[in-house]
């Protein structure tokens, strides 16, 4: 058993699993959102309400994971932690109907998702693999989730799409454990950045990337949620 686990940490395996069920969350998740909760007899401005919570808790989320991420450099931990609540919470948004608490819960849910993508990603450019031959799984994960939730959605009970969400939040864990650590340097140069943290709130550049990423980021998510 401990020649197995010392066998699957650090294997492509591992990481294939990690990128494939992480990404399958995301997208049994998203795919047909809008149309389960239309379904269910949410009207359009309760969905879109709904729908909502995964960009602003997003926006919160984020940067704390990733401060949280920076200072117990356990990235390992904090994967399985929020992912174990992702387990949970699709659990019980298959179970509830009121407005605000599913709101609250996607939230929560794409929140997590939202908040260790960067962290996952950092775990990808850290390993001995190619980047590109580590997250194509992701591509794939994510791809083929959204034909298993349509299929769930036609032809069997919708809430077992956050059923699945739950299952693969769990595969996602067990991929998690199974990667390398992240190296963690202090140079003098990354010290000298971490006290002028804010100084890009007022770059101009960064000022037009916002407001380009506003822009895009909401015409793509209306148009996801409607179409």
């Amino acid at each position: 058993m401990e020649k197995s686990k010392r066998t699957f940490r650090g294997s492509y395996p591992a990481y294939a699993l990690t990128y494939f069920f992480f990404y399958w969350s995301l997208g049994v998740f998203t795919s047909v959102l809008s149309m389960y909760l239309t379904g269910i007899g949410k009207s359009k401005a309760e969905m879109s309400f709904i729908m909502s919570a995964s960009s602003l808790f997003g926006v919160v989320l984020i940067p704390i994971v990733g401060y949280i991420n920076d200072k117990l450099r356990k990235p390992r931990l904090i994967c399985t932690v929020m992912m174990a609540c992702v387990a949970v919470f699709g659990i019980l948004f298959a179970l509830v109907r009121e407005t605000m608490l599913l709101f609250l819960l996607n939230g929560c849910i794409m929140g997590f998702i939202s908040s260790l993508s960067p962290v996952s990603e950092r775990m990808a450019t850290s390993t001995k693999y190619r980047y590109g031959t580590i997250r194509i799984w992701g591509t794939f994960g994510y791809a083929a989730a959204v034909q298993v939730a349509c299929a769930m959605m036609e032809f069997t009970s919708p809430q077992l799409i956050f059923v699945s969400v739950s299952v693969s939040a769990v595969l996602a864990i067990v991929g998690f454990l199974g990667t390398d650590d992240i190296s963690f340097t202090d140079t003098e140069a990354a010290k000298a950045a971490a006290g002028k943290q804010f100084s890009f709130l007022c770059a101009p550049m960064y000022i037009l990337f916002v407001i380009i990423g506003f822009i895009f980021s909401g015409c793509s998510n209306l148009n996801m949620t409607y179409s």
